[in-house]
């Protein structure tokens, strides 16, 4: 269940049927969105992907009868996420990755999180691939470990692959040797 909060003075009797409606006005008529209306993508997550929201609003009356405050309860109707990765089966099936398997590709970057965009800078990574640019590095390497673009081959576009810089000992982001020595022995251990 998500809990909707509104603030706004409403009397009502008949409090039964009160429907919130998608501006936050609360009205007595059964909840749906006019069907020339197209639904954002912020909308579509209040209303759990659907044009209706069953809700239930609770109130409390001052001694006068007026409602003093009241918060409605909407049923979650999102679409089902089998293994709760971010992405619903449905989208599991358009990117061709597996429902029960929150990382399909092994990678260890989550499915949600590589179709929904990894760090601030909204990376979108290949769910279904390890390694999205084909570089020999996977996309957590890239991401995680070296900070190198997972989707060039070539982060610094100096004609080597990051993988063939990195395993030269190079910078793949820029000139020059890799002189940090914990880097350098995460290096020689994976090479193993």
């Amino acid at each position: 269940y998500y809990f909707l909060i509104y603030k706004k003075s409403i009397v009502n009797t008949n409090v039964n049927n009160l429907n919130v409606n998608a501006n936050a006005s609360i009205t007595n008529k059964p909840k749906e969105l006019p069907k020339n209306h197209a639904i954002t993508d912020e909308e579509r997550k209040q209303f759990g992907y659907s044009d209706k929201l069953e809700v239930e609003v609770r109130y409390a009356y001052d001694k006068d009868g007026n409602v003093v405050s009241y918060f409605a309860i909407t049923k979650d109707n999102r679409p089902k996420d089998t293994d709760g990765d971010g992405l619903s089966d449905e989208d599991e099936a358009k990117y061709k990755t597996d429902p029960k398997n929150t990382d399909t590709d092994g990678d260890t970057l989550g499915d949600g999180n590589e179709v929904n965009g990894l760090g601030v800078d909204l990376i979108k990574t290949d769910p279904a691939k390890a390694d999205t640019d084909g570089d020999g590095l996977t996309d957590w390497e890239e991401f995680a470990l070296y900070k190198t673009d997972p989707l060039k081959k070539d982060t610094d576009g100096d004609g080597f692959t990051d993988k063939e810089e990195l395993d030269r000992g190079y910078n793949p982001l820029g000139p020059g040797k890799i002189t940090d020595p914990n880097l350098l022995e995460i290096l020689k251990t994976m090479k193993k």
